[in-house]
């Protein structure tokens, strides 16, 4: 690119952004005053999370090995 060819994607200070039309804008407030919007939620734990998830795995883990040991020893008599 030369010195002359100006950069698209430069950001100009001195652009706004285009406001809503009255229009748009009833739509937008009417969407986030709607009830679905309006409910307060406990905030996310990821811990919490990361120990449901462990949990899960390890018992389907351990349940996976019991059946595998149940069914081998019905298999070779052990």
């Amino acid at each position: 690119m030369s010195a002359t060819t100006p950069n698209k994607n430069t950001h100009n200070p001195s652009h706004t952004p285009k406001s809503l039309s009255t229009e748009d804008q009833a739509r937008v407030n009417h969407y986030l005053s709607s009830p679905t919007n309006q409910i307060e939620r406990a905030p996310f734990k990821p811990l919490k999370l990361l120990g449901w998830l462990l949990l899960i795995i390890i018992g389907l883990g351990v349940i996976s090995r019991e059946l595998g040991n149940y069914f081998l020893s019905q298999l070779f008599g052990g």
